[in-house]
């Protein structure tokens, strides 16, 4: 089971944070600095949960 299943695809910063192990400021920073996409719906933040796994491919580290 992957661990975003139980996600829905619609995802809000305290969710994002939560997958990411990051604080709430530092999810919505991630989303004002461009490197996550996201919609703004009024004051809410949401972001894809296909544009959160492609955000967490891109910066996984390659181990040796």
């Amino acid at each position: 089971m992957n661990k975003l299943d139980h996600y829905p695809d619609l995802m809000d910063i305290k969710q994002v944070a939560e997958v990411l192990s990051i604080s709430k400021p530092f999810a919505r920073q991630l989303c004002l600095r461009n490197q996550i996409k996201y919609i703004r719906i009024g004051w809410l933040y949401k972001v894809e949960k296909s544009d959160l796994i492609d955000f967490i491919n891109k910066n996984k580290s390659q181990g040796v």
